[in-house]
């Protein structure tokens, strides 16, 4: 798994069930944004901007199955990705719209796994990522964009668990193979 991995899979997502609905993608595109790519003139997008990565603490380092039973042990850094869904359309009940509908979608499919995830990178057996609306507060929301270029813009947040990095082979202590004499003194009859 990976943190591209997933953003990949959500835009996947979403094009996915935004075409199942209308047949085409209403002139919309549906990318990742990075902080770069905010401009004042941005129209027709839909984007998951990315803006917050956290140590999953429930999870922290996860044990994952050993690759061959010979092999060593393997451990992967368990993450919680944070997005703003935001929707650039050229009115606002067209951006309140498809902003219902995406919301829909990721509701329906609150769990990715398998042919949800995307191809195009290396996922675990057996892996999945969960989505669920995150609250965030006025005023974070406000900070967040005023860190942007454009002026605020209706936007929802989003949590998506437990995102794994890299898996890596964890050392197992070596067997030591010790023993504790105990003697105790003989009780007199």
């Amino acid at each position: 798994m990976s943190i591209a991995g997933s953003s990949a899979s959500l835009i996947k997502l979403l094009e996915r069930g935004y075409f199942e609905t209308h047949g085409d993608l209403g002139g919309f595109a549906f990318k990742v944004f990075s902080t770069p790519e905010f401009t004042a003139n941005i129209a027709n997008h839909v984007t998951l901007f990315l803006y917050r990565v956290d140590v999953d603490r429930t999870k922290r380092h996860r044990d994952l199955p050993r690759a061959t039973p010979q092999s060593p042990r393997r451990t992967a850094l368990a993450l919680e990705l944070r997005y703003l869904l935001t929707v650039w359309g050229e009115t606002a009940e067209q951006e309140q719209e498809v902003l219902a509908e995406c919301m829909e979608i990721l509701d329906q499919h609150a769990v990715l796994s398998g042919e949800q995830l995307n191809s195009d990178y290396a996922w675990e057996e057996g892996a999945e990522i969960k989505i669920a609306l995150e609250s965030i507060s006025n005023e974070d929301m406000l900070r967040l964009w005023d860190s942007l270029e454009p002026a605020y813009r209706l936007s929802v947040p989003y949590l998506v668990r437990t995102v794994l990095l890299q898996p890596l082979s964890r050392e197992e202590a070596p067997l030591v193979d010790a023993r504790t004499n105990i003697w105790m003194p003989a009780i007199p009859e």
